[in-house]
């Protein structure tokens, strides 16, 4: 027998546009003798296998054909896998999904059945009809929907991929074949922990990060299904459980949920509900108040050290504005003297250590209050917050008597305490009534520098001024009660007599323009010459600053001696 080379050229499918999948495919060779020459118009024995797994595999299928199939003019033979003989197994019951087959092709070419074994190649596709219509044991698989679905084996079934969106990228994400980023997971625990009046610790899980970079927090709004638009606050990035305090205000009804956003968007956890708690009064107590007078001070008079202990006890629910309220009469409120401590955010004692200088009280336009000696007050604390302000229990204190206001050797009424005989004196006393309420400075364009205190600015007027009758000489020839020791006020010094004389009922009242024995010269820089002194006028409880005035008015005169 005439040995032949049968040489395959090309094997290929065709598909079928039927309402039924037909159970074969086309397959096609060229034939060729040892010499390469083509078989032409030969009937061929053909005897085809389908082997499984391998070149070597088991054969789930094998046939043979008859008639023989005849190859044409040019060696080309035709014919359809699946429409010869069965010899082995079904065509039918191939199940294409458990591939990979190989096609094992042997012929006669003397058209009987002693086959020689020509090659075996891999099929390295199939009719889709046919491997939808028999797969995974017969079942029909999954059909997509749009185009660009992708069918794959997921270890257990045939499951369709949907078509990706724009920039998406095909992953491995979690042992399966996504299309990446794609839209996260998150979940919003439903307890809220820690409400109070301005803060609430919520919680949430992000239990798929859609397998790109995921940011996480808490959306939350007073109307329902809130979103990043309304109030949030971030909470980290990654998969897992977060935690995150958002800020709230008392006695409302929130809705919140946790959110996830990755590179394809954001989503939400479930809503969770919940409410703040309503703001009610403070509480509060008092348990120490003292007024201690400061001597060494610019005017002693008025100068206290005040010290207060409140116990806030609750807030009432949100930030309370604490301090402490006095006055003369019973039951103080804010509309009497207070000062302010700060604003607590939970219960907890609070002190105020306070300074009152009445020369502070008259320099800032009576913006701190002032204390009288000698008196009754009654002190509370306070406690302010939306509910309104609510005040503790009430303590009663005495302030120290002191002795302006008190006759003095000379006569007069006692308006100073300076504390201590430094220098040789401690109090300061002026007669019940002015010396005169027309006399001038004196000696105007003389040069009398007069910057000390009264006595020396005095001795300064009277030894460089001879003339009778000025503001200095009638103060210095006055005496009353064998004391001759008087002088004409500094600035300085009017300012406490000033004082004391309208704040303390005990002593007359000092009532319109004087003069004081302070100079004011070129050496203050103040654009005034020689021709001037200072005077201050008194009206009422309110005093004038220092007014340069020509020596040569006539204004009125009161006198001051220490001692």
């Amino acid at each position: 027998m005439k040995k032949l080379l049968f040489l395959l050229v090309a094997l290929f499918f065709v598909g079928y546009i039927q309402a039924q999948a037909p159970q074969k495919f086309s397959y096609q060779a060229v034939v060729r003798n040892v010499n390469n020459q083509l078989i032409s118009n030969g009937s061929i024995g053909v005897k085809l296998s389908i082997l499984q797994t391998s070149e070597t595999g088991s054969v789930v299928y094998q046939e043979i054909f008859n008639p023989n199939p005849v190859t044409n003019n040019n060696g080309l033979l035709t014919l359809e896998v699946g429409g010869g003989i069965p010899i082995t197994g079904a065509f039918s019951s191939i199940n294409w999904a458990n591939g990979p087959y190989y096609i094992k092709s042997e012929f006669d070419p003397n058209g009987g059945t002693n086959y020689t074994v020509v090659g075996t190649s891999q099929l390295l596709s199939v009719p889709y009809a046919l491997f939808a219509g028999n797969s995974a044991g017969g079942a029909s698989l999954p059909a997509g929907t749009n185009q660009g679905d992708i069918l794959y084996w997921n270890g257990t079934n045939w499951v369709v991929l949907p078509v990706g969106t724009e920039r998406q990228e095909l992953t491995i994400c979690n042992g399966q074949l996504r299309w990446a980023p794609y839209l996260p997971a998150v979940t919003t625990n439903t307890s809220v922990t820690n409400i109070n009046d301005s803060t609430a610790t919520c919680s949430g899980t992000v239990t798929n990060d859609g397998c790109g970079n995921v940011s996480r927090g808490f959306c939350y709004s007073t109307s329902q299904n809130p979103t990043i638009s309304n109030s949030n606050v971030s909470a980290g990035i990654g998969l897992g459980a977060f935690q995150g305090e958002i800020g709230i205000n008392p006695g409302t009804t929130y809705y919140l949920r946790a959110y996830a956003t990755n590179g394809a968007g954001t989503v939400y956890g479930n809503q969770v509900t919940f409410q703040t708690p309503q703001v009610t009064l403070p509480s509060l107590t008092i348990d120490s108040a003292s007024f201690t007078r400061i001597y060494e001070d610019t005017i002693n008079l008025f100068s206290f050290q005040q010290y207060f202990r409140g116990q806030l006890t609750s807030t009432g629910g949100e930030p309370t504005t604490t301090g402490f309220v006095w006055a003369t009469t019973s039951s103080p409120d804010l509309s009497d003297s207070f000062v302010t401590y700060g604003t607590l955010s939970n219960p907890t004692s609070f002190t105020t250590n306070e300074y009152l200088d009445f020369d502070a009280w008259w320099y800032s336009n009576n913006q701190t209050p002032i204390l009288y000696p000698n008196t009754t007050y009654y002190v509370r604390a306070f406690a302010t917050n939306s509910a309104g302000t609510a005040y503790s229990n009430q303590l009663v204190i005495q302030t120290e008597a002191g002795v302006e206001g008190t006759s003095g050797p000379g006569g007069g009424k006692i308006v100073y305490d300076k504390g201590d005989y430094i220098n040789g004196w401690r109090y300061l006393e002026i007669p019940n009534s002015d010396l005169s309420t027309a006399s001038t400075w004196g000696c105007s364009g003389a040069y009398i520098y007069t910057l000390a205190q009264g006595l020396e600015n005095t001795n300064i007027i009277t030894a460089a001024c001879s003339t009778s009758g000025i503001a200095a000489t009638i103060c210095s020839n006055f005496s009353q009660n064998g004391y001759s020791d008087w002088f004409l006020p500094s600035a300085e010094e009017f300012i406490y007599m000033f004082y004391a004389t309208n704040y303390l009922p005990s002593i007359a009242n000092i009532a319109g323009v004087y003069w004081t024995s302070t100079t004011a010269r070129d050496s203050w820089n103040d654009g005034y010459n020689d021709n001037n002194a200072f005077s201050l006028n008194a009206a009422g409880t309110t005093l004038s600053g220092l007014l340069p005035t020509l020596r040569t008015n006539a204004l009125k005169v009161r006198a001051m001696r220490r001692f």
